[in-house]
């Protein structure tokens, strides 16, 4: 397993969209959100802990799931491979409580979005 620890956003979402041949703009961009605001994506709805409940009941538990380091200290650990090291969903809950509490400045987003768009523009990047 390849292991990935450079906080370039560019370099990251370039590594991801090598190993993620289907890597959207969408997606970029909501790997930059969650480098720079954890979960808090989705802490604005009401329903949160249902939908990660239900989307973790839903997935297969695998232990040889990747997670993917995403810079900026935060990493992405498939609900497949928590399910697969027994992680429940109370701990999951927590964890996505403490990601987004960390924070993060909208500044820090509009500045790597911005190099990113940049980088679309010059052909660096599969998507516009």
């Amino acid at each position: 397993m390849k292991i990935f620890m450079s906080d370039n956003i560019l370099n990251i979402v370039k590594d991801h969209a090598r190993r993620y041949g289907m890597m959207t703009a969408k997606d970029a961009a909501k790997l930059v959100y969650q480098n720079v605001f954890g979960c808090a994506h989705i802490m604005g709805n009401p329903d949160w802990k249902k939908y990660l409940a239900d989307e973790y009941e839903s997935v297969t538990a695998d232990i040889t799931a990747q997670s993917d380091y995403i810079g900026n200290g935060r990493c992405r650990m498939p609900l497949a491979k928590a399910k697969g090291l027994n992680i429940g969903n109370d701990l999951l809950e927590k964890v996505c409580i403490l990601s987004a509490e960390r924070g993060g400045e909208s500044g820090d987003y509009t500045e790597k979005m911005e190099e990113l768009i940049e980088a679309a523009k010059l052909g660096e990047l599969p998507f516009e």
